[in-house]
């Protein structure tokens, strides 16, 4: 049951026009500013990939239920859990943007 509704939620993160909408607007406007501040910056070409000073983690944490009694511990661990597992590192693995891999997974679990 839980799993189900993980990857339900999961799939409205992962799988959605929104997120990709979001993330080609977010990276439109870091270059835009760019390119307000130097003319030469184009608008159509990736110039850099793979520099480590680009790196870019995302992480996912569970809020503390005993600070907010509120919150859904047990359906945010198991989204936690689909997410860091092989199934969700494959689906952030295999999310494409105009053909191109978007997100490079690197979820470790305690211990690893």
């Amino acid at each position: 049951m839980t799993h189900g509704y993980a990857t339900d939620m999961a799939a409205q993160i992962i799988d959605g026009k929104a997120l990709a909408n979001r993330y080609k607007e977010t990276i439109r406007k870091r270059v835009q500013a760019l390119r307000d501040q130097d003319r030469s910056v184009r608008l159509d070409a990736i110039l850099v990939e793979g520099d480590e000073r680009l790196f870019n983690q995302y992480g996912v944490i569970l809020v503390n239920p005993a600070l907010y009694p509120h919150v859904k511990a047990r359906e945010g661990q198991a989204f936690i859990d689909w997410l860091t597992g092989p199934e969700g590192q494959r689906a952030i693995a295999t999310y494409r943007i105009d053909g191109a891999q978007a997100f490079f997974p690197n979820a470790r679990r305690d211990g690893e």
